[in-house]
């Protein structure tokens, strides 16, 4: 991954962290749909950097 690739995968994952804080809020309850809602958005985005990363 280029040094651009990466500055760019990195703003990506800042911005997508904060849309999941506004969404979900700063400590989401452990359980239920919330939760599953969260644990999804931020598997996402790691597959995303894992796929920039290849």
């Amino acid at each position: 991954m280029s040094k651009t690739e990466a500055n760019e995968t990195a703003t990506r994952y800042m911005q997508e962290q904060a849309e999941i804080m506004k969404k979900y809020g700063d400590a989401p309850k452990l359980s239920g749909p919330d939760y599953q809602a969260a644990i999804a958005a931020v598997t996402r985005t790691f597959r995303l950097i894992g796929a920039k990363a290849k």
